[in-house]
């Protein structure tokens, strides 16, 4: 959806030990994570033969990094190899990976983030709002109850333990910045 979005233009790259490793996750024994294998197959596919974005061509590389063990060092790697391209060509790391982002700012390479990008285009919740939410389960501490928006973040909400599977009204009384995103505390109206 971001490349059909047009927000992405230009060659997007994908090394072939990604997909090895996308597929090794695929054959996975645990149902999950053969789910978000096959649909990390299924993605790299689509993006093959995407046609809504004609600015976009995705190209398979059989360039390796052996020196690197890991996938996500091997990548930063080789972006690192490729930064100094020929002038009006840029080379960017593309992920939702928070940690792989990280280490690849660390390193000097440039990263598009889509979680940095999700988190951006999140409407802005603030101390004293009031919103409708179910809560779901019991909270860490006493009395807390737990409950998400739609975006999936995280509201922890005071005394609302016994509300377990109820939709509530609740006020939003903090709002705590993380590296992964905001989270949120709220108490019952």
């Amino acid at each position: 959806p971001v490349v059909n979005s047009g927000l992405v233009v230009g060659t997007l790259v994908i090394p072939q030990f990604v997909l090895g490793e996308v597929q090794h996750i695929a054959d996975s024994p645990e149902s999950i994570r053969r789910a978000k294998g096959r649909r990390g197959l299924e993605v790299a596919g689509k993006l093959r033969g995407q046609k809504a974005n004609p600015l976009v061509k995705t190209r398979i590389i059989s360039e390796d990094v052996p020196e690197a063990a890991e996938v996500d060092h091997k990548l930063v790697a080789l972006a690192r190899r490729w930064k100094n391209l020929p002038a009006g060509r840029q080379i960017r790391l593309i992920t939702i990976d928070f940690n792989l982002a990280q280490l690849a700012r660390t390193q000097g390479v440039r990263v598009i983030s889509l979680n940095d990008l999700a988190q951006a285009l999140k409407p802005a919740i603030i101390a004293g709002e009031e919103l409708t939410i179910k809560i779901t389960h019991e909270g860490k501490e006493r009395q807390q109850g737990v409950g998400y928006l739609p975006d999936g973040t995280m509201i922890v909400v005071d005394n609302a333990r016994d509300k377990v599977g109820l939709d509530v009204v609740i006020v939003v009384t903090k709002v705590h910045q993380t590296p992964a995103g905001q989270l949120f505390f709220a108490r019952l109206k």
